[in-house]
């Protein structure tokens, strides 16, 4: 970077708070001018690198502030994978054998080579699963998404859209996920069910506590039969005070986070052109019912099979091969 660009960079980077200036990682020469030398950056390092306060699940208590004021803020510890397990599902699922439900908003992003990201639209939609126990601390989990393309501006329903890369109008379609195999969740992390012999997919997810905030960070990798060019990152948060004094099985929780994808086929973009990235908000809700009234009536009306798990996922002999394992996996 020249140096008449790095200075319109560290002009434009300024994070301004009253009483306070923040200059960019980049502004390295302002940094130094400012007299934080010798012993004064030894001592920067040294707090920088300082571990985080520990706190355990058993000492955990509600509290918005830590040692000498600050923000308390630290990664959970726990004694156990299993005891992390239930308190990562209780806080995004539940523990107990029940349907959850998660409502959401997302904007889809295109990324193509040589050209800044391009917005193309919004949807509102649901995450629906199916959680049955199968052995002690281990659950089997089926599930589907179903979402609805909207206007941007009125949040009304679409069925046309107009493509910003071809200039056409396409139909927009809703996205309808249903061949999610299925997995077997462990305290270890997760087993596709369609292929067991696949391995384990360790579950690659933080507790973080902010404050009165509790968040666990996750990654979720996609079963073995989705596309290779997908991964999600997500945020969930609830209540310190929730987790400690709330429902045993489940509390309220929101989330938010980012994918990518391959682009949807109806959009109709040329081929290799790049891939998707979606940014999405939503909350765990109750039950069907609590759904917003116009994305209710269109599932009950138009999708009714997808307001429940297909239930013969659990029964038969589906639900036998499948609760009584077909690899000790533990």
């Amino acid at each position: 970077m020249s140096g008449d660009k790095q200075e319109d960079f560290e002009r434009t980077n300024d994070l301004r708070l009253p009483g306070h200036v923040f200059k960019s990682a980049s502004s390295r020469r302002s940094f130094l001018s400012a007299g934080v030398k010798g012993a004064g950056l030894t001592a920067l390092a040294a707090s920088i690198s300082a571990p985080a306060q520990a706190e355990t699940l058993s000492s955990l208590r509600p509290s918005e502030l830590g040692d000498g004021g600050h923000l308390r803020y630290h990664h959970l510890q726990f004694d156990s994978a299993e005891e992390a397990m239930r308190t990562k599902l209780r806080l995004e699922f539940g523990l107990g054998d029940n349907t959850y439900l998660w409502w959401y908003t997302f904007v889809l992003f295109a990324v193509t080579p040589d050209r800044s990201p391009v917005r193309l639209l919004r949807f509102e939609g649901i995450e629906m699963s199916e959680w049955r126990r199968s052995g002690p601390d281990e659950y089997i989990v089926h599930g589907h998404n179903l979402s609805f393309p909207t206007d941007d501006d009125t949040g009304a329903y679409i069925s046309e859209w107009e493509n910003p890369f071809t200039g056409k109008t396409v139909a927009a379609m809703p996205t309808v996920l249903t061949s999610d195999p299925g997995r077997r969740k462990t305290p270890r992390g997760d087993y596709d069910l369609a292929n067991e012999a696949g391995g384990l997919r360790p579950d690659v997810a933080i507790v973080r506590v902010e404050g009165d905030l509790i968040h666990k960070d996750g990654i979720r990798m996609p079963p073995e039969n989705w596309p290779g060019q997908f991964v999600e990152t997500n945020c969930v948060t609830g209540s310190v005070k929730d987790l400690i004094y709330g429902d045993a099985n489940s509390i309220e929780a929101r989330g938010s986070g980012m994918w990518i994808q391959p682009f949807l086929k109806w959009m109709n973009m040329p081929a290799d052109s790049g891939h998707l990235t979606g940014y999405f908000s939503g909350r765990k809700l109750s039950s069907v019912n609590a759904l917003p009234k116009p994305f209710y009536d269109r599932l009950t009306t138009e999708y009714p099979e997808l307001a429940r798990v297909d239930p013969t996922k659990f029964s038969g002999e589906y639900w036998d091969r499948n609760k009584s394992g077909l690899l000790n996996v533990d």
